[in-house]
């Protein structure tokens, strides 16, 4: 089982690129593009799609000539071709891609760590992610935490194709970096019978992935926090292999 993964840095496109990687695109990939008012936007949602275009080319595809249907929820896949599934993300300057034609879902979450975030944390982690975060004194530790837990929720809805239909604070992580597994509370709403059920048919990759502005590396850099980007992946367990090569492809954009 193969996974991989684009990472790119959308910072020095510039109008001639911009117009080949377009004129390159799908329409539906195109439209998605342009339908942004402002220049970032666009040059996140291309990024993402010129990823895309290099992911399907590993499987033989072209995306400019890609049928894409759409789950019940939104997620996107590639039609007659049910053994490939793709994620895109993307974050500050950063854009993002997963990709396997092994036949399992994927998810994933790129972003910017960024500083005093716990009033999100508030409002969207379970009581257990927010004593976590609580308990340590740090603040940047504090920050590295939070992005993590973040990157890691957005990855799993991402990945089930749930999206925001799944509330954030309805599932949690437990485990170690070894090997990170799920909790999602029960449908049951009985003050007796309120608890969670361990979600074992998705795992999380604990590679995070810390990099730089400025330098695409896959080593933490010594740079300040708000420089730095984190990324997860969550994908459906596989009947021969728990664990997936993951293949990290930087691309220059």
């Amino acid at each position: 089982m193969k996974i991989y993964v684009y990472i790119g840095d959308v910072s020095h496109l510039n109008t001639e690129k911009r117009a080949e990687y377009l004129e390159n695109l799908s329409e539906y990939r195109k439209n998605k593009c342009l339908r942004f008012k402002y220049e970032t936007g666009k040059n996140l949602s291309l990024g993402a799609g010129y990823l895309l275009s290099l992911a399907l080319q590993d499987f033989g595809l072209n995306e400019k000539y890609a049928d894409y249907g759409f789950s019940e929820n939104g997620k996107p896949y590639i039609l007659h071709y049910p053994m490939i599934d793709f994620n895109l993300s993307h974050s500050g300057t950063k854009v993002m891609c997963v990709s396997s034609s092994d036949g399992i879902a994927l998810g994933c979450d790129a972003e910017q760590i960024r500083s005093g975030k716990l009033k999100v944390a508030n409002r969207f982690f379970t009581e257990n992610e927010n004593r976590l975060l609580e308990s340590l004194s740090s603040e940047t530790e504090k920050d590295d935490i939070f992005a993590k837990l973040w990157t890691l929720k957005e990855s799993y809805i991402k990945c089930t194709g749930e999206g925001l239909g799944r509330p954030m604070d309805t599932f949690e992580f437990f485990g170690d970096d070894g090997e990170l597994r799920v909790r999602v509370k029960t449908d049951n709403d009985t003050a007796a019978d309120k608890g969670y059920v361990n979600d074992n048919g998705f795992i999380m990759d604990t590679s995070y992935g810390f990099i730089c502005l400025n330098d695409l590396t896959l080593n933490e850099p010594d740079k300040e926090v708000k420089d730095l980007y984190k990324y997860s992946i969550c994908y459906k367990k596989c009947v021969l292999t728990d664990k997936p090569v993951i293949e990290v492809k930087n691309i220059i954009l």
